[in-house]
């Protein structure tokens, strides 16, 4: 006997436990269209004949329920689809529901007549594949029910195991599918009762094996075959330490006509630590890159000291994924290091444990991305002592305020881009050590940009303090303007009482030094507005705009592409594959020959084709920048368009708002932005069908038409550059603060302040920490600058106490961002540990490039 109208009520639940959180499968009984709005749930699923829904008339359906019940006709849902997916996954999306209706979108199964068993339970796998990009990385909840078992009438039992199955599989595999209701509208069926425990045991037992598995080797080393001397003095180095450690020194078998290492994989999940070991035949293996990507990989589900990259010999090309990483110079690079010391310090930090509540702490913290320093000092490599001494200052005198210093706080094995920027957006003062060296460094001037940036956006929260520490010339107009504070010379180990005590003021009270009082109101950094006024008269000075479309007003043929290359790679968030499929229509209707790689999982391989791609294109969303794995594929991105300065790699497509944070998101090169208001002006409102067939992703698309017209825009700039037709040259990856008046200097005699009007009335601080001062302070106080206590300074004051800064009209002569940085390498002139007598002259070498990913022994 059928219900009629009961409310749903939960019969049993299976819970899916991953490291993402807990899931729940449910086996319910009652009336779906009884659900209370309350109880509102994403996604409705519905199950019909291929193109027929002739049973919404019928109520005895679902369909026909939702239709009589609710007024919601499947049929007309079916005419405006979002997605058509039929072709290769069985169903399709509708648009969003009306808000007063319990569900969100109606997602409907269309099942062939006259299909066999086997191919439902195929079929069925495949709805769970395509709500990878319906559910758009958010935690969901979807009710359904047994699908294709009413007037289709399939075996109820064989569907509801393909169903739990292929949610369970795909829920492990980082579905964020948050709870699915399987609702069964009759009384209690034994048999499917049965069926559901007997699946909810199966998957109990195989929690609890893996809950109580224990890891089987201490250490996974990860080599090539060819530096298997350093594997000998390593593991008896570590043997020496520890008899019965249990070390993988085997060569792992590499299958090179699967997608997926997955022996490998288990085999890494099943070590406390990978440890790669970093050399020039490392890097030339491609089985070794991959293997490094999936460790990588790895390190998302296990959390800090994982991965701990041993760098042995110096690499002239640093692969992008393995530069990504922060890596443990072992090399011999220092007067008094030897070969033997080296291996002896790096076993040592190898043997090194965490208990397992470190570790699930150290998960937690990343899980949410803490980091939670006051002060970030930003200075060059080639200025380490000053910085050294600021940072003793700071634990003296104020042991309290937590200090972003690279070389104690990159973490090896991190991922050093994202713990730069991500720290420069939380702390609350960034003190910038500015000197010839610092104007020559792409990388320090990104974190003086990223600190203009937020010193704009966030002046009551945020400080920049800019610190001359060498007698240069000039400096661009932008830091002039800051001005900077004199510690020239000798000078400097003097004054970095005072200035610990001034950030201090910043840090605990917001009182900030009088010379800084309007410098962030007055000189404006960064123009957006002028930005986005730049990218709308490249449209139209480009295009002819037509009725929902535009083209190019110079056409422009393509030549036959060569097909051993991997042309365009698009990363982008489950919310924007609409998007990235557009753009993949107008590249593949233009060019059919030009190779494509949708990314649409979190896979090693992602970096694999990141690294050989010509062009890259990444979709920006809040989503995007929230996703752990996209931001890797980010800053690989970020990486591979820095090194290449002469060839644009990098496309950015922003698709919607981004959020306050990451600052440094707000400040790449934009080439495409759907927030520009011209797109949304250009048509009236109007939509774009098209038929997308790409191994990835097949299926009929709807587009509104500006979001199709700046697919075409995109779509033209990427396939122009593969085809020779232009010779724009890549922007910096971070916006250049002041960039409007880029070349001008001032002399640095007229924008400096002296430390006393930088310090001045701040009593207040001095008195509750001179006593610390007088007895931590490793460091002379100058009488001159600092005899008087700190005092708050009178906040009603509006003029800089510094003299008034003034411009002078020659050309400044640092680095732009296509030139070379003169900053010393790390990898340069150093012996390797590691090779044997006869190569050991062999590995003698330099290079210009500066290395921040690795931290020395």
């Amino acid at each position: 006997m059928k219900l009629s109208g009961e409310s749903i009520r939960v019969q049993d639940s299976i819970t899916v436990d991953t490291s993402f959180g807990s899931h729940v499968v449910e086996l319910c009984y009652g009336d779906i269209t009884q659900l209370p709005v309350e109880e509102k749930v994403d996604i409705i699923m519905v199950s019909a004949f291929l193109g027929d829904y002739s049973c919404c008339n019928s109520k005895s359906t679902l369909i026909g329920a939702l239709n009589h019940k609710l007024h919601l006709s499947t049929a007309e849902l079916a005419r405006d689809k979002e997605m058509d997916l039929r072709t290769h996954y069985s169903c399709w999306i509708s648009k969003p529901l009306p808000s007063d209706l319990p569900f969100g979108r109606l997602l409907c199964f269309e099942k062939m007549k006259g299909g066999k068993e086997d191919s439902l339970q195929q079929q069925i796998r495949d709805i769970f594949k395509v709500l990878v990009p319906i559910l758009k990385n958010q935690r969901s909840t979807i009710i359904t029910p047994l699908l294709a078992t009413g007037r289709q009438r399939s075996d109820e039992t064989i569907v509801l195991e393909a169903t739990v199955n292929g949610a369970i599989s795909w829920i492990q595999a980082g579905l964020p599918l948050k709870t699915l209701k399987i609702v069964l509208y009759q009384d209690d069926s034994k048999e499917l009762n049965a069926c559901f425990s007997k699946l909810k045991t199966k998957q109990m037992k195989s929690q609890n094996k893996k809950k109580n598995a224990t890891l089987e080797y201490d250490i996974f080393l990860l080599y090539q075959p060819t530096d298997s001397y350093v594997v000998s003095r390593l593991t008896e180095k570590l043997h020496n330490k520890r008899a019965d450690l249990n070390i993988y020194t085997s060569i792992s078998k590499f299958d090179k006509q699967s997608v997926w290492q997955e022996g490998i994989f288990d085999l890494m999940m099943g070590s406390k630590r990978v440890v790669p070991l970093l050399t020039p035949n490392f890097v030339n293996s491609d089985e070794c890159l991959e293997m490094f990507n999936m460790a990588i990989c790895c390190t998302r589900l296990r959390g800090q000291d994982f991965l701990v990259p041993l760098y042995f010999e110096t690499i002239q090309i640093m692969p992008v994924s393995v530069s990504l990483v922060q890596f443990l110079d072992c090399r011999v690079r220092k007067e008094g290091e030897t070969p033997e010391l080296k291996m002896e310090l790096a076993s040592a930090r190898l043997m090194t444990d965490k208990t397992e509540k470190e570790r699930n702490d150290v998960i937690e913290t990343e899980l949410k991305d803490n980091f939670s320093h006051d002060v970030f000092i930003s200075y060059a490599h080639k200025n380490p002592k000053e910085a050294h001494l600021l940072l003793d200052e700071f634990e003296n005198q104020f042991p309290d305020i937590d200090v972003f210093f690279d070389r104690q706080d990159l973490q090896v094995g991190g991922m050093w881009q994202k713990s730069l920027y991500f720290s420069l957006d939380a702390v609350r003062c960034v003190v910038a050590l500015v000197s010839s060296a610092y104007m020559q460094s792409v990388v320090c001037q990104e974190e003086f940009n990223i600190s203009m940036y937020r010193s704009q956006t966030q002046p009551r929260d945020f400080h920049m303090i800019l610190i001359c520490i060498e007698d240069i010339p000039s400096v661009p107009y932008v830091y002039g303007q800051h001005q900077l504070v004199d510690c020239r010379g000798n000078q400097f180990s003097k004054l970095v009482p005072s200035l610990a005590q001034s950030v201090a003021a910043w840090v605990t009270e917001k009182k900030m030094p009088e010379c800084y009082l309007n410098i962030s109101k007055s000189v404006p950094m960064f123009n957006f507005e002028r930005e986005s006024e730049m990218r709308e008269k490249d449209v139209y000075d480009n295009y002819i705009v037509k009725l929902n479309s535009i083209q190019r007003k110079e056409p422009y043929k393509m030549p036959p592409l060569d097909q051993t290359e991997n042309h365009v790679v698009v990363s982008v968030s489950q919310n924007d594959l609409s998007l990235a499929t557009c753009l993949l229509y107008q590249l593949q209707k233009t060019s059919p020959d030009m190779r494509t790689t949708l990314m649409v999982d979190n896979t090693g391989m992602d970096m694999k084709c990141l690294q050989s791609a010509k062009q890259i294109v990444v979709f920006l969303s809040r989503q995007y920048l929230e996703s752990a794995h996209h931001l890797e594929e980010l800053f690989i991105s970020i990486i591979r368009q820095r090194n290449d300065r002469n060839r644009k790699i990098l496309y950015l497509c922003q698709a919607s708002e981004l959020g306050e944070t990451p600052s440094f998101a707000h400040l790449l090169p934009i080439d495409v932005s759907l927030e520009d208001a011209f797109w949304k002006k250009m048509f009236e409102e109007a939509r774009k069908t098209v038929t997308l067939d790409l191994p990835e992703l097949k299926g009929s698309f709807t587009y509104s038409s500006q979001n199709y017209a700046a697919m075409t825009k995109l779509a033209d700039d990427i396939l122009r550059a593969c085809a020779g037709l232009t010779d724009v040259k890549p922007s910096p990856i971070i916006a250049e603060a002041g960039k409007e008046r880029s070349g001008d200097v001032m002399e640095l005699s007229k924008c400096l302040v002296g430390i006393k009007n930088f310090s001045r009335n701040q009593n207040t601080l001095m008195s509750s920490s001179e006593k610390s001062q007088e007895e931590h302070s490793v460091y002379p106080v100058n009488s001159s600058s600092n005899s008087k206590p700190m005092s708050s300074f009178d906040r009603k004051s509006s003029e800089p106490s510094g003299p008034t800064p003034g411009t002078v009209s020659k050309h400044f002569s640092s680095p732009s961002f296509g030139q070379t940085s003169s900053e010393s390498s790390p990898l340069s002139s150093v012996k390797s540990p590691i090779s044997s007598p006869s190569s050991q002259n062999s590995s003698d070498a330099s290079t210009k490039k500066k290395s921040p990913t690795c931290i020395m022994l």
